[in-house]
């Protein structure tokens, strides 16, 4: 009841919201409307405004010239010749009423046709002429007069008048001619279009010179009388209203026009949507007027199709809200049906998976098995061809857990490349994960293309006491984890994988402050040739933790390039080993190689080249007294962008080395290739190469193809006398491991160096 109660009153607030959207889009619209009929008023209106003041300038232009023609030699006084001209000119505009010639007194002096002079009327005693023809005795400019009726034309005429001036600039005369308002080209050849109609005022005698759409009947009513007070006086309150001007005001700023009004029109004989622009050259006000019938039948239609709108769009909801009380149950299993699966596989998500262990928390009983599954090699997939592809092949892959679902509760996809068993026999869980591999390592089709995916599998499994999802979902990712390391593989929680996790937890957090505490420190390993002299040492980072002990630069150094700081601790090694055995060597006579090891992640660094060489200047040793050690795998996995920094190093005379050769994907080409100067061959053949005569003989081949190829070769994990004989035998040429020496700190480095020989000491550079 209260469900009914609340959807009926969202119905109403529907309802009235509507209803106010209604008014508000009524009066957008009308806005709209109105905008855009004055829009196109203002168009119309500056075309016909342009088009007059054309042709009123080439009047004007023409009375120029007919003034010019009538001052030469005083022509203007000969009545017989000023007449021919007049009539030539009006023979260039047939257009014209005609041309006249009058005196400053008013009387006519010539004319363009036949009539009789002495019958024409003075134009300063016509009160129709009289105002016209006063403004162009002052006036340099052509002025438009009162349209008024010209009986010897027998033709409702707009003046023109232009006064005659002789050299002294005294006005000799006045030429008239007169536009007849019922030939329209004067208004060239602008399409009003319907219900429009367009008005010219003038602004001096505030008297309309032309109005379209009358008859000749209404012309007296129109242009004899001049534009009423009152009708003035609405026009110049709505300038003032809507532009802050008055009438006056706004012909002194022309051209900020054209200005909008509504007012009373008789032509349409209802109120009309109005445009007015100024020219100031000839004081002529240019006005636009549409019915306002249009705007009106426009907004009544749209007023209806918005009201037919929102009457069926409350009739719609007024359905809706009625038949959601009928479809609430099964919109509510859709609503749950998304909420547990994954939209792409379908498969039960993360918290569908959270809520059978609450349902199930009570049967503390029953065992299960928690399967962590993720994919492996998917990431690159997803990279090289798109999210596209690799959704495509999650989905193959859910379709293959779910033969696995007759062992289980449920698939689960917990996220990204991940999903989640879970199976209540945990004596199968073991099998069943490795017949998962098995299964989701077969290869996938996707649109014409084969790919190949493993899957590592860590499962944890709970007890009595541990039947919460969350604690069985991180033990499974970290058994996961260790899985991840072989790859394919199926990995048992234990109480060494979590004693591993928390160790690693423990060692992340310590290892981002070791720097900044004086922790990591380097020791030395010295190298002998086979003389017996001292050839170099090779620089190796060491942790103490006063919680920890020492940490093994194997645990370390791993877990400090997943954290990302493997670059700034690599610099740091690097700066502390060449300062120390800088100083070491001008204190001491002995001089040696310095060998410092980098790691892919550092080398990687953008600006490793010049972090390194910065390290070897600010050393004060010499680029050519460094050897710079790396494994294979930086080459395998990024030699495009190796190759050139080693280039680099080798052009500045550092030396490089190939650390751990043969233990990896080493091959010939790679010598080939790569600027290196130096192979180290591993301790793991050196360690059996007396029992051991594959390893013996695979010592010998490096050391052979090394020669071959100009390099030097330096046997790591020397510990009997037999090892660095049979090593001598076979041509090596530098020795290391504990039949020499164990790696040294700093101070047992210096005292090592007393009792043993070294190479000639070359200078060092100054700054150390």
């Amino acid at each position: 009841m209260l469900l009914k109660k609340n959807i009926w009153s969202l119905f109403y607030l529907i309802l009235a919201v509507s209803t106010l959207t209604l008014l508000s889009l009524f009066h957008s619209k009308y806005q709209t409307l109105e905008h855009a009929v004055f829009n196109e008023l203002a168009s119309v209106n500056r075309l016909i405004s342009n088009s007059f003041h054309s042709s009123l300038v080439e009047n004007e232009l023409l009375l120029d010239i007919l003034g010019n023609n009538l001052l030469e030699n005083q022509t203007y006084l000969d009545q017989t010749k000023a007449q021919q001209l007049l009539k030539k000119m009006l023979y260039t505009k047939p257009e014209l009423a005609g041309f006249g010639l009058v005196d400053p007194q008013g009387h006519f002096l010539s004319l363009s046709g036949s009539m009789d002079i002495d019958k024409l009327p003075n134009l300063l005693d016509m009160d129709a002429s009289k105002e016209s023809f006063e403004r162009a005795l002052q006036s340099e400019r052509m002025v438009l007069g009162t349209t008024y009726f010209f009986p010897p034309l027998n033709a409702w005429v707009i003046p023109l008048r232009k006064a005659l001036r002789d050299e002294t600039g005294d006005v000799v005369a006045v030429m008239t001619t007169g536009i007849r308002i019922d030939d329209k080209n004067f208004l060239g050849k602008t399409d009003l279009g319907q219900n429009r109609g367009v008005q010219f005022v003038n602004a001096h005698s505030q008297s309309r010179i032309y109005i379209s759409g009358i008859r000749p009947e209404q012309y007296a009513q129109y242009y004899s009388e001049g534009i009423a007070p009152d009708v003035i006086h609405d026009i110049n309150s709505q300038l003032v209203q809507n532009y802050g001007l008055t009438v006056i005001e706004a012909q002194k700023q022309a051209d900020q026009g054209p200005y909008f009004f509504e007012h009373y029109s008789n032509t349409f004989a209802h109120t009309a949507l109005q445009s007015a622009v100024y020219d100031a050259d000839y004081g002529i006000w240019a006005v636009v007027a549409e019915s306002a019938s249009r705007l009106n039948h426009t907004l009544i239609k749209t007023f209806v199709d918005y009201l037919l709108i929102f009457i069926v769009f409350n009739a719609i909801i007024f359905w809706l809200i009625k038949t959601i009380h009928h479809n609430e149950s099964r919109t509510r299993q859709t609503l749950q049906f998304h909420a547990n699966h994954d939209p792409l596989t379908g498969l039960y998500n993360r918290y569908h998976l959270q809520q059978i262990f609450k349902q199930r928390s009570l049967q503390k009983t029953q065992v299960c098995s928690v399967l962590f599954i993720d994919l492996d090699n998917f990431k690159n997939i997803n990279d090289a061809f798109g999210h596209g592809i690799g959704d495509k092949i999650l989905v193959q892959v859910s379709k293959r857990l779910q033969t696995f679902v007759s062992h289980s509760e449920q698939i689960f996809r917990f996220g990204g490349d991940e999903f989640v068993v879970i199976l209540f026999d945990s004596d199968k869980d073991i099998p069943i994960a490795r017949e998962i591999i098995q299964t989701l390592s077969q290869s996938y089709e996707v649109d014409g293309m084969n790919f190949n995916i493993g899957a590592s599998i860590g499962i944890a499994r709970s007890t009595q006491e541990n039947f919460f999802i969350d604690t069985l979902l991180s033990q499974a990712d970290m058994a996961m984890y260790e899985a991840k390391k072989r790859k394919n593989s199926v990995e048992l929680f234990s109480d060494e994988i979590k004693q591993l996790s928390d160790r690693k937890v423990f060692i992340e957090h310590h290892l981002r402050r070791a720097m900044e505490h004086g922790e990591i420190y380097v020791v030395y390993q010295p190298q002998f040739n086979r003389q017996g002299t001292l050839y170099g040492v090779e620089c190796l980072a060491r942790w103490e933790n006063p919680e920890l002990g020492f940490v093994s630069p194997d645990e370390f150094i791993h877990i400090a390039e997943e954290i990302g700081i493997m670059p700034d601790l690599g610099q740091f090694i690097t700066q502390t080993a060449l300062r120390e055995m800088a100083e070491v060597q001008l204190r001491s006579s002995h001089y040696f190689r310095v060998s410092v090891n980098v790691s892919v992640k550092q080398f990687l660094d953008p600006h490793f080249y010049q972090k390194f060489m910065t390290a070897i200047g600010d050393s004060g040793l010499q680029s050519s007294d460094v050897t710079l050690e790396v494994t294979e795998s930086l080459f395998i996995e990024e030699l495009d962008r190796v190759l050139p920094v080693l280039e680099q190093l080798h052009a500045q005379n550092v030396s490089i080395a190939l650390d751990d050769f043969g233990t990896g994907y080493s091959s010939l080409c790679m010598l080939r290739k790569l600027p290196i100067n130096e192979l180290k061959i591993d301790r793991s053949f050196v360690e059996h190469m007396l029992q051991d005569l594959k390893d013996q003989g695979l010592v010998k081949s490096i050391i052979e193809i090394a020669q071959k190829v100009g390099m030097h070769t330096l046997a790591e994990g020397v510990e009997v006398q037999q090892q660095a004989e049979l090593l001598a035998k076979f041509g090596c040429d530098v020795y290391q491991g504990y039949l020499y020496a164990k790696p040294l700190k700093l101070s047992e480095f210096e005292t090592f160096l007393e009792s043993h020989e070294a190479e000639k000491k070359k200078p060092l550079n100054a700054n150390v």
